[in-house]
């Protein structure tokens, strides 16, 4: 078994450096609100050039961007009202949305789509999600 969970890691982490592969994205509702879990064989860090939060309207409520080398990612926590736009363990983002602002803010009963990009930037990653037990 162990020699099988090694051929599947080497096999998702070449897959992924090449771009044959979109990355793991997997989107939990939590107590909290939700995780968007990004681990490779749900364990392991993925390089993630991009994450993009859309509203059903499709207007972008919130976008992160690699710059220089990019970050090993495992999840990110999402919650009803206010959110921080930066993930103080991964500097290396830029905030691309909001520009102004420290802070974006998640309604409950509403429809969001979460994408990620990988390392060759092509090949990404979509997720939906709706925030329950909101007040």
């Amino acid at each position: 078994m162990t020699d099988l969970r090694a051929w599947l890691l080497l096999a998702a982490m070449v897959g992924s450096a090449c771009g044959l592969i979109t990355p793991p994205l997997w989107v939990r509702q939590t107590a909290a609100g939700v995780e968007v879990d990004m681990r490779t064989l749900g364990e392991y860090q993925t390089s993630i050039s991009r994450i993009r939060l859309s509203d059903v309207q499709r207007r972008v409520v919130w976008e992160l961007e690699a710059q220089g080398k990019l970050p090993q990612i495992f999840t990110v926590e999402l919650h009803c009202g206010r959110n921080q736009v930066r993930i103080p363990e991964y500097s290396e983002y830029k905030v691309r949305t909001p520009a102004s602002s420290d802070t974006f803010a998640l309604a409950g009963n509403e429809d969001y789509t979460v994408e990620v990009w990988g390392v060759d930037k092509l090949m990404r990653a979509r997720g939906n999600f709706r925030l329950k037990g909101c007040k």
